[in-house]
């Protein structure tokens, strides 16, 4: 009985759980929305002090994090996996090139949709190790012409060059 009771307890919570995250994820669009539309609305100058009202309270990068993520998924077709998702998935979702973001929105469901953004983000990964990998090998190259070019002969004039070239 005890299992009976503790499962239904879990699976309950677990739902809750699951009902307050979309609510996160709808609060996060939402919250986008308002912030580009004041932003766009307040005279220059002013958006920085419009964050730090105590009401708000939401540094300048916070800020942009979540107008990207209302810009680039607040009308997407496909909101019901958007809205399954955590704030830092839906930014690099943001962020992420069209054929990405239509991907991950044409998923069954939150777990391929998880899995999508992952293979996207290892992708990203793997592209910063190669530019950092060419960065260090354009850096040995440099390092190796500058040896080179201090190895060179130049041709220096003798000590008597002046005594010769008045004669």
């Amino acid at each position: 009985m005890d299992n009976e009771v503790s499962n239904t307890f879990y699976e309950v919570q677990a739902e809750k759980f699951y009902q307050k995250k979309v609510e996160v994820a709808r609060g996060v669009i939402e919250l986008g929305q308002i912030l580009r539309e004041t932003k766009d609305k307040l005279p220059h100058g002013s958006w920085i002090n419009w964050l730090k009202d105590s009401r708000v309270n939401f540094t300048e990068r916070q800020a942009q994090k979540y107008m990207k993520v209302y810009t680039e998924l607040g009308n997407a077709n496909h909101q019901f996996v958007f809205d399954q998702l955590s704030l830092n998935k839906l930014y690099t979702l943001a962020l992420a090139p069209e054929e990405v973001k239509e991907d991950v929105a044409n998923s069954k469901d939150k777990e391929e949709a998880e899995k999508k953004i992952k293979e996207y983000e290892e992708r990203l990964r793997q592209e910063k190790l190669a530019r950092e990998e060419l960065q260090r090998q354009l850096e040995r190259e440099k390092s190796i012409k500058k040896v080179e070019y201090r190895t060179n002969e130049v041709e220096v004039p003798p000590n008597d060059y002046d005594e010769l070239k008045y004669k």
